[in-house]
């Protein structure tokens, strides 16, 4: 088994040894500096937002990632004549390719040639991506997870966003609750306090302040990802924005409609980790709700010819 396919299993385990810890070393050992309604109402509580941790992110990792359809593909010919073709004549190729597979696309390179993977062979739709860890290119990417061993895009972004979501619930219940227990101990009179104070150190002082660590930086995440997904954009196009043939085109289409793009139609099902947005995720609507028709194959041809000669393959596909 490949190592990194070991990083989502070891988060599995470090789930049920948090699990271990709360409910066999707080809610049993620990009984006794809790009241009634504690007793039942934490765990009710804690299993809730367990249950629901472990959903988003197992969801997020065996979620299929978005592909590109197959007529995004250049034939084995359509390859053959791209690369006999010179250099300052490709981009002329490609446009015709383009025209002939009436696909749409309304984004492009930096220099305003289309996008193309020099890797796979295929034209990018807009949004998507090459990924060099998966080989192959994703549809609305926004980054690669090392930690699940996948790339987090069209199809389970909105579990990645869950799982960081429900973990930060997860570590600030954990804090609280567990809080309480501190400061039983301490203030309170137990009978035999020795006996307590193992269960305290070695099943709950260790995690909380693990837990009170990580809490932080899972809230930076959280953050950061409800903020892209609020303005409509990916962590790679933060990063590198997009080149529309509409310059002033942008995704960001209203809070409302940016949230309900990544998180569904049904708002009843926002915080439910499954995938339930609309349409493939090859054309997304912009700001002003219609987008430029593609230049033509002259508007390509005249653009080839003022650009150098002397560039080479990589300078025009990206």
């Amino acid at each position: 088994m490949n190592k990194k396919n070991l990083f989502p299993i070891i988060l599995l385990i470090i789930y049920l040894y948090w699990y271990h810890s709360y409910m066999i070393g707080f809610i049993i050992f620990l009984s006794d500096t809790l009241m009634l309604w504690q007793f039942i109402v934490y765990p009710i509580f804690f299993h809730l937002l367990f249950y629901m941790m472990t959903w988003s992110m197992v969801a997020t990792w065996l979620m299929p990632t978005g592909k590109v359809p197959h007529k995004y593909k250049l034939t084995t010919f359509q390859i053959r004549t791209l690369l006999r073709s010179p250099d300052d004549k490709r981009q002329v190729v490609l446009a015709a390719f383009y025209q002939n597979k009436g696909i749409k696309m309304f984004c492009r390179t930096r220099s305003g040639n289309l996008r193309f993977c020099k890797y796979c062979f295929h034209f990018k739709p807009d949004r998507a991506h090459h990924c060099s860890q998966c080989d192959t290119c994703i549809l609305k990417m926004d980054h690669h997870c090392q930690w699940l061993n996948t790339c987090i895009c069209l199809t389970n972004q909105k579990g990645f966003l869950l799982a960081l979501f429900y973990c930060f619930l997860f570590s600030i219940f954990y804090i609280c609750t567990t809080f309480n227990a501190f400061i039983y101990f301490f203030t309170s009179n137990l009978p035999n306090p020795k006996e307590y104070l193992w269960v305290i150190i070695g099943y709950v002082l260790k995690r909380f302040v693990t837990t009170s660590c990580v809490a932080p930086i899972i809230f930076i995440f959280v953050f950061l990802h409800l903020s892209l997904i609020a303005q409509n954009k990916t962590l790679v196009e933060d990063l590198d924005p997009p080149y529309f043939t509409n310059r002033y085109s942008t995704y960001d289409l209203g809070l409302v409609e940016n949230l309900e793009q990544t998180l569904g139609r049904n708002k009843c099902l926002w915080l439910i980790p499954i995938f339930n947005q609309d349409g493939p995720g090859l054309v997304f609507q912009t700001r002003k709700g219609r987008l430029r028709r593609p230049r033509t194959l002259e508007t390509h041809r005249s653009t080839v010819h003022r650009m150098d000669a002397q560039r080479t393959l990589s300078d025009y596909i990206r």
